[in-house]
């Protein structure tokens, strides 16, 4: 897996690809760092092991994903129920203010997940394309002021219909 920490410059690269095993963490890259910048990037975790199923886990604030593909556990062909945040193909977990946007995001148990405490300023999560979601295109749990627009989020129900069948959660 990759981790950028101290960074906070943009970084642009073609394919990072990783496949997370019991002795990884999980995920296959993991932005620390405040104020990073990933763009034009395809970010591939094959994993069929639905408990190390993420592709981006954020956790810095201000951190920005624009125009990549974001291609994480295949939960179409996996049952990823019993898995929640460990299948979501971008996990915000705690960052303030990060932003998803113009990007693909196929087959995840869920597309973006922020997990916020109330206080924390929400994520903005704009134009990108979620498809075959297991359980949710877009769950933002907690914080305040997300935004969230211009999505295109098709198919979010498992196909033995076991599934959320939500295309954007906001609690």
């Amino acid at each position: 897996p990759v981790t950028f920490v101290n960074v906070g410059v943009g970084i642009n690269l073609a394919r990072i690809r990783h496949e997370p095993t019991a002795a990884d963490s999980n995920w296959v890259v993991r932005v620390d760092s405040d104020g990073v910048t990933l763009r034009d990037f395809v970010i591939e975790n094959p994993s069929t092991n639905r408990a190390f199923g993420r592709a981006v886990h954020v956790t810095g604030d201000d951190v920005t994903l624009d125009g990549n593909e974001i291609v994480a556990f295949d939960a179409q062909n996996n049952d990823a129920s019993a898995f929640g945040d460990l299948s979501a193909a971008v996990f915000i977990d705690g960052a303030a203010r990060a932003t998803v946007s113009n990007s693909t995001i196929p087959n995840a148990a869920i597309g973006v997940l922020a997990r916020l405490d109330p206080t924390t300023p929400g994520p903005t999560v704009t134009d990108n394309t979620v498809t075959e979601a297991w359980q949710y295109g877009i769950r933002i749990e907690g914080g305040t002021g997300a935004v969230v627009s211009g999505n295109t989020i098709a198919h979010t129900a498992t196909t033995t219909g076991t599934g959320q069948d939500a295309g954007i959660s906001l609690d």
